[in-house]
C-alpha cells in the first residue's frame, strides 16, 4: 500500500478554470497531494506552458451531467470567469476567481492578466529611471491570485 503523497491526500478538488491563477492554484494544491479534476473543454492543443500546471491532475471533458455531479462530491469548488454556475454541496469549499469581482457590474474588458495588473497599479508600483510605469514579463497578479486561492 502506497503511504498518502501528502498532507491533503483526503481533499478532493474539482478545477473548472480558464486562467493562469486558477491553474495555479490547482496545480499547488495538487502538489500538496489534493486529488484535482480538471474540466477541460475540447480544444486542439495546449499551450507548453499549461501542461507543466496540469500535470497531477486528472481530466474530466467538459460534459455538464459529470461535472454537476463531480461538484456534488467535490471538498473544493475552484473557478472562475469561465465556468458556469454550479450548485456545489452545503459543506463544499466555493472558490471563486474573478478578476473584476462579481459586487459591481463588470466592465467590459477580458480577464487578462495586463489589464489586472494594469488596473490594480502593479505596473506603477515598479520603479523606473524615467519615472513611468514598467511592463512585468511574470504574471504576478496571476500567481498571486493562484497562491491565494490554494491557502484559503
Amino acid at each position: 500500500m502506497t503511504p498518502p503523497r501528502g498532507p491533503l491526500h483526503d481533499l478532493r478538488v474539482l478545477e473548472y478554470t480558464g486562467t493562469l491563477a486558477g491553474h495555479f492554484a490547482g496545480w499547488l494544491l495538487s502538489e500538496l497531494g489534493a486529488t484535482v479534476v480538471r474540466v477541460e473543454r475540447p480544444r486542439p492543443a495546449w499551450p507548453a506552458g499549461e501542461r507543466v500546471l496540469h500535470r497531477g491532475k486528472h481530466l474530466l471533458l467538459h460534459d455538464p451531467a459529470q461535472v454537476d455531479a463531480a461538484a456534488r462530491v467535490a471538498d473544493v469548488l475552484l473557478r472562475d470567469e469561465h465556468a458556469p454556475w454550479l450548485t456545489p454541496a452545503d459543506t463544499t469549499i466555493d472558490c471563486r476567481l474573478s478578476a473584476w469581482g462579481d459586487a459591481a457590474p463588470r466592465p467590459p474588458l477580458p480577464p487578462d492578466e495586463p489589464l489586472v495588473a494594469a488596473a490594480t497599479g502593479v505596473f506603477s508600483s515598479q520603479w523606473s529611471w524615467s519615472k513611468r510605469p514598467v511592463w512585468m514579463v511574470t504574471p504576478m497578479v496571476s500567481y498571486m491570485a493562484g497562491i491565494l486561492a490554494a491557502l484559503g
